[in-house]
């Protein structure tokens, strides 16, 4: 997992990953001194549409078949290659075969292991993943985070209007 954190850092160092689909600053919106780490999340169970972060491209091609769409290609700086499988309101990116670097899903059928879907209010993310971490608020975009235990990689909710519109796995590269 250390390996893969490594990679996706200097990826979004270079420009050649986008970290959140939310731009700009995060708003702390925890109070001082309150103690967020209940809210990190297992990543062997965490998943979207029952992908976890540790799975390789072939587990999810078996979970889901063969993709819609598949982009390739190769990063000069990092010395690899790189994939992203598209599927009906999902993206995952690979470097290499076995490497999960983002996963980005927006369709209506996302939905997460315990139950939270696209559509889903605010209240129920945090009533199911409690008050997560200190979130981006921008005027366009807004979102809750829950880091996965032992890695920079986190599971995130984008709203807008307090709905869940995208579920994503992201690392974060500070």
């Amino acid at each position: 997992m250390k390996r893969l954190n490594w990679i996706a850092a200097v990826l979004v160092f270079l420009g050649l990953m986008p970290v959140s689909a939310c731009s700009g600053p995060p708003v702390a919106t925890n109070m001082p001194g309150e103690d967020r780490r209940a809210f990190t999340v297992d990543p062997r169970q965490t998943a979207i549409n029952g992908i976890t972060l540790l799975m390789t491209e072939r587990d999810i091609v078996q979970l889901l078949g063969e993709p819609d769409a598949v982009e390739e290609g190769y990063s000069e700086p990092l010395d690899t290659p790189w994939k992203d499988l598209f599927y009906a309101g999902l993206k995952i990116s690979f470097l290499k075969q076995d490497d999960i670097v983002r996963l980005v899903c927006t369709g209506h059928q996302c939905r997460t292991e315990r139950g939270v879907k696209i559509g889903d209010s605010r209240f129920r993310v945090i009533a199911t993943y409690g008050a997560g971490y200190p979130h981006h608020r921008t005027d366009t975009c807004d979102t809750l985070h829950y880091p996965l235990m032992g890695s920079d990689s986190y599971l995130v909710f984008v709203f807008e209007n307090d709905v869940v519109t995208g579920i994503e796995f992201w690392v974060d590269f500070m």
